[in-house]
């Protein structure tokens, strides 16, 4: 799980510093909660097919990817509401929130994408064993 985490660490932070490349060239065209929504739904995709294929190294199943948005949905409020409190209660720049806010939710991201993208490939690969032994055995 270790060598997980380290992995889910730099994918992540290749993921973040793309997003939040795009958010600040997004600041200068929208209000930084626009910004930050669309660079946060782009990253969604693109931390599902980084994380399945190179963090957890499982095939992308449909039921996985089907429940790893909504994660990120429930993450995205939660992240949402703190950079709002982080830029309108605490004054922090909303330049730098959104690092901030990364203390917080990454250890939560990580917990809880491993349980929905390696617990059904687990389960797949058990269901596909079920499959090829009952195949084998009829076929006996």
């Amino acid at each position: 799980m270790l060598r997980e985490l380290i992995r889910f660490l730099l994918v992540g932070g290749f993921n973040t510093v793309g997003a939040y490349l795009v958010y600040l060239l997004l600041l200068e065209l929208t209000p930084y909660l626009w910004a930050f929504t669309f660079t946060y739904f782009l990253s969604i995709f693109t931390s599902y097919v980084l994380q399945a294929k190179l963090v957890f190294k499982t095939k992308m199943i449909l039921s996985a990817a089907i429940k790893f948005p909504l994660l990120y949905i429930s993450l995205y409020f939660i992240n949402a509401g703190l950079l709002y409190f982080f830029v309108s209660t605490l004054t922090i720049s909303e330049v730098t929130a959104p690092i901030l806010i990364l203390v917080i939710t990454v250890p939560i991201s990580f917990i809880l994408s491993r349980l929905i993208i390696k617990k059904p490939a687990s389960e797949q690969a058990c269901k596909n064993t079920v499959k090829n032994r009952t195949k084998a055995v009829k076929d006996e």
